[in-house]
């Protein structure tokens, strides 16, 4: 009898453990597919979150492109109004602001002299009694100072004088010249050389200034407000040194990036 019991016993807690193994492996694999339920459902809130993002991205962008004031085709003309005025210096310091730009931005954006009214239309004029050419003798020091003065001016202005929704089609520049030189005497040097060192910096600034493109802070940036404006000088020998700018970095990947697109 004690026997029977004992077997029986066994075959019970036996077949209790069975069920009780039954049962957790189930709850093991229920637990599982709810997490992972779970990850495809984050997973998926990722992947519309990314797409929403895009989406975000892509509206901004285009709203970017349509808000930015920009030419709206190539090649840009460009006419030099008084080039008798301007003089033959001018006239090519001009040329070689406009071939500067074009070659930073690889041709894409590209130019055409025209002799007609244009995009944009380039004149010069010049500022009378600016500059003043000293020599100082100090005899007790045995020495000769010879310095430039040259007064405060405008080098040159820039406005964009026709849009369209925001396409620009008209620019007008005005470059301006010291009076006493080449261009108005017939003689000596020009008056668009002195106080410029020969660079067509101030071109190139007025020219960027019919794309759009403000003042920037930096002093080193050919966008430099000072470009616009010259400020008393008094200019000695050797202040030319180190004085070219180049046009700035983040200027030719806007260009490229903006104009690119209109081929």
């Amino acid at each position: 009898m004690k026997r029977i019991l004992i077997i029986l016993m066994c075959t019970l807690l036996i077949s209790g453990c069975e069920f009780i193994e039954e049962v957790k492996t189930e709850e093991v694999v229920e637990e599982k597919e709810v997490k992972k339920e779970i990850v495809e459902k984050i997973e998926d809130t990722i992947k519309k979150n990314e797409e929403i993002v895009e989406k975000i991205e892509e509206i901004v962008e285009k709203k970017d492109e349509i808000e930015k004031l920009h030419w709206n085709h190539m090649p840009i003309t460009y006419f030099i109004e008084n080039k008798e005025e301007c003089g033959d210096y001018e006239t090519r310091k001009i040329r070689r602001a406009f071939d500067n730009v074009e070659n930073a931005s690889n041709g894409v954006v590209n130019f055409k002299e025209i002799e007609e009214p244009a995009n944009i239309d380039v004149t010069c004029s010049f500022i009378e009694d600016c500059y003043e050419y000293k020599v100082d003798v100090r005899r007790e020091e045995g020495i000769i100072y010879r310095y430039e003065t040259i007064c405060e001016h405008a080098k040159g202005t820039a406005q964009i004088i026709g849009v369209r929704g925001n396409e620009i089609l008209k620019a007008k520049i005005v470059l301006v010249g010291l009076a006493g030189f080449a261009e108005t005497t017939g003689s000596g040097a020009s008056g668009f050389y002195i106080g410029s060192c020969g660079h067509p910096t101030t071109e190139i600034h007025e020219i960027l200034h019919t794309f759009g493109y403000n003042h920037f802070a930096d002093p080193e940036s050919i966008m430099y407000y000072a470009e616009d404006i010259v400020g008393y000088t008094l200019q000695e020998a050797g202040s030319c040194v180190g004085s070219k700018k180049n046009i700035d970095e983040i200027i030719i990947e806007d260009l490229i990036d903006t104009y690119s697109r209109l081929g």
